[in-house]
C-alpha cells in the first residue's frame, strides 16, 4: 500500500477492489457514494462488476483498496462491511443465502450485485454506543 484513499477521493465510476476470505480478489465500480447502511450515511457501494461473484458473507472485514491500473500504486480505501445476497427456497421449504450472480440482474431479481465498505477515514466513526444513565 502506498497510502490511503479517503472518502472524498472516492468517486462514482472509480474502480475499487477487495480481497475477501470467501471470494478472494474482486473489483467493481463505485455505484453509490453516500450509501445508507444500518441507518448511517457515508458508506460506499461498489457494484457494476464483470466478475461472477463480487462478494459473499465471510468477506466482511476485508481490505478494500484502489485499482493499480493507472498509476501502479495501491491505496487503502476502506473495510468491507456487507454484501447483497439472494435468499433461495430449497425443495424442503427451508431457505438459504447464496451469492448474487449476474443472471439475477438479467432476471430482475436485483438491480446490481454489490458490496458496501466503510471509507478508510471513517473507520470507527459509525461505532454505535449506548450510554446508560441513571441507576
Amino acid at each position: 500500500m502506498t497510502g490511503t484513499h479517503g472518502y472524498y477521493d472516492q468517486t462514482v465510476g472509480q474502480v475499487i477492489c477487495k480481497s475477501g476470505r470467501t471470494t478472494g480478489f474482486t473489483c467493481g465500480k463505485i455505484t453509490h457514494g453516500w450509501y445508507t447502511y444500518r441507518n448511517a450515511k457515508g458508506w460506499i457501494q461498489v457494484g457494476d462488476s464483470n466478475q461472477d461473484i463480487i462478494g459473499f458473507p465471510g468477506d466482511s472485514g476485508a481490505a478494500v483498496f484502489t485499482d493499480s491500473t493507472y498509476d501502479y500504486k495501491v491505496k487503502a480505501a476502506g473495510i468491507l462491511s456487507a454484501v447483497n445476497t439472494i435468499t433461495v427456497t430449497n425443495p424442503d421449504g427451508t431457505t438459504k443465502k447464496r451469492p448474487c450472480l449476474p443472471e439475477d440482474k438479467t432476471k430482475g431479481t436485483v438491480t446490481d450485485c454489490y458490496f458496501i465498505h466503510m471509507p478508510i477515514d471513517y473507520v470507527d466513526d459509525h461505532q454505535f454506543v449506548r450510554i446508560k444513565t441513571g441507576s
